[in-house]
């Protein structure tokens, strides 16, 4: 389902028409949005475990050392990232 529309934004895109391949982008980034928000879960470095292949998220019982760069990483990343957008807004 997401291969294809991300298959033709970037064929679109390719093929020498960009405005025509920003519309599509455009339309699918509330999915890509979502998608990427959706996998923060599977991704959260702290968790408890509940019983057999369950698990909970959760905030780390004390900030030590690996909690403090899981945090400082994630905040890197999040700067990164509305960086690279409002640096694809220019264009």
């Amino acid at each position: 389902m997401i291969r294809r529309p991300m298959g033709v934004d970037c064929g679109v895109s390719a093929s020498g028409d960009p405005c025509r391949g920003l519309q599509v982008s455009r339309r699918y980034h509330a999915l890509l949005v979502r998608l990427m928000l959706g996998s923060l879960r599977k991704r959260w470095p702290f968790r408890n475990a509940l019983e057999e292949g369950c698990h909970e998220c959760t905030w780390p019982q004390e900030f030590n050392s690996e909690a403090w760069l899981s945090l400082r990483l994630t905040e890197v990343g999040s700067v990164l990232v509305l960086a690279l957008e409002r640096l694809g807004r220019r264009r």
